[in-house]
């Protein structure tokens, strides 16, 4: 088996996904969360659209940031094809206007059904009720049952 550097693999695995399941504790309702959101991807960082009322980023009413978990898993019809992302970080708001730009750019060449929400009036007001998140991995521990059964590699990022 080759060495395998995990960046480079946690890369790929984020390539070829387009949606992560975020998960958090809502402190509000005093029960764990989970979303899928569709999401761009740089420097360990997924950038994601949603309502701010949605439970997933509610919890963030006054705060900065909120601790949550990350997942990004293929579903195969053979375990020994099973890879995948498992993170903890932070999800907070995006406020920059070049993160913003870049997402919107991001998002429009990334998911075809994007260019619709920016066509139809319609839709755009759906959009427009959005907000931009980014969740920041931390921690990531990468299957991928390919480099062998079990196969996992664990690593920290800088803050």
């Amino acid at each position: 088996m080759t060495e395998v550097n995990p960046r480079e693999l946690m890369k790929q695995i984020v390539d070829e996904h387009r949606a992560i399941a975020l998960g958090i504790y809502a402190m509000a309702e005093q029960i764990p969360w989970l979303a899928p959101v569709y999401y761009v991807y740089k420097d360990f960082q997924f950038f994601f659209y949603s309502d701010p009322a949605a439970c997933h980023v509610a919890a963030l009413a006054g705060r900065e940031e909120i601790s949550a978990a990350g997942a990004i898993f293929n579903e195969p019809p053979d375990y020994l094809e099973i890879r995948g992302l498992q993170m903890a970080g932070t999800i907070q708001a995006v406020g920059g206007l070049s993160d913003q730009a870049w997402a919107l750019a991001e998002f429009g060449r990334r998911f075809t059904f994007f260019a619709k929400f920016l066509r139809d009036p319609q839709l755009m007001l759906l959009l427009k009720k959005n907000r931009l998140y980014k969740f920041k991995a931390r921690r990531v521990f990468i299957i991928d049952n390919r480099q062998g059964f079990g196969f996992g590699d664990r690593f920290l990022l800088e803050p």
